[in-house]
């Protein structure tokens, strides 16, 4: 499914056992956890002190968390992704977000900020602006989502569009949710066939978003554009995970209140943009068919 590499921070033996220890411990110390293992600074560059990650890398790490807590994982999974998003507003700006650490902590919400963050990302009128946490928000740096379209970087795996991360940054916690209700009912003696069926559809799904990653990428080494069509494929097939994953399981509530739990937790999950419901089907046919596109998510 994914290439096996042993500097990758998914498999490593402290990653895992924080993992397993999650849930005996808060928010904050499991921040602290995971920030002194890397794991938000895995998609920044080395020349700021990162750790020049792959998505794929990434990706599986929120999963992982996310078999023992889809809350925490999603957060992390947004907290994450954020170098990702600074390195394409430009050089100069990830030159001072990064200057003193490469452990800043970066936030994207149009609400009040957690203290815990360093800078925060806020979205208005199809850009993002960037400025430190203070009361007074006041913003450093902009881009605009069309920029982000095709953003210009001497590192391939940064020159993918943000919101082809990013769109699967928010249904990944789907995955790693399902793999613990697989979990959960195995322990209870469920009935094979639905057990194999989520499997099923966990693995095709799972299978889907690392095959996307890596056509896209493969593009890019390349140098070439990564047709409309694909783009377009890529975020369908991100936002239709999480109502894939709620009906899978959904009729299964009832074999624990655990698997209960787990699916409301789910349903809760911001998925911001994928909900839109001004990028309806007709839309969506009109760019797979290559036409020009107004969706900016792509």
């Amino acid at each position: 499914m994914i290439p096996v590499k042993d500097n990758w921070l998914h498999i490593k033996h402290e990653f895992l056992e924080a993992c397993d220890n999650l849930n005996n411990n808060s928010f904050i110390d499991n921040r602290m956890t995971f920030r002194n293992l890397g794991l938000f600074k895995l998609l920044l560059d080395k020349k700021y002190n990162g750790l020049s990650g792959h998505p794929q890398d990434f990706l599986e790490c929120i999963l992982a968390i996310a078999e023992h807590d889809v809350t925490v994982a999603h957060e992390f999974a947004k907290i994450g992704s954020m170098p990702f998003l600074v390195q394409q507003f430009s050089e100069q700006t990830a030159d001072l977000v990064y200057r003193d650490s490469p452990d800043e902590i970066i936030v994207k919400t149009n609400t009040e900020a957690p203290e815990y963050a360093d800078w925060v990302i806020r979205e208005d009128a199809g850009s993002y602006m960037l400025g430190r946490n203070y009361e007074n928000f006041k913003p450093e740096h902009s881009v605009s989502f069309r920029d982000l379209l095709d953003p210009q970087h001497d590192n391939y795996i940064l020159r993918l569009s943000w919101f082809q991360l990013y769109n699967r940054v928010l249904v990944c916690s789907h995955l790693g949710g399902l793999q613990r209700i697989i979990n959960v009912a195995m322990q209870h003696n469920t009935h094979q066939g639905f057990i194999g069926i989520a499997a099923q559809e966990l693995d095709a799904m799972r299978l889907v978003m690392h095959r996307n990653i890596n056509h896209a990428l493969l593009h890019l080494k390349h140098n070439e554009q990564i047709p409309m069509f694909d783009r377009t494929k890529y975020k369908l097939q991100a936002s239709v995970v999480p109502g894939n994953v709620i009906n899978c399981v959904s009729e299964f509530c009832y074999l624990s209140d655990e698997i209960e739990s787990i699916v409301d937790q789910l349903e809760q999950l911001d998925l911001e943009h994928l909900i839109d419901e001004h990028h309806d089907g007709v839309n969506h046919l009109e760019q797979l068919k290559g036409n020009n596109s107004t969706d900016l998510f792509l």
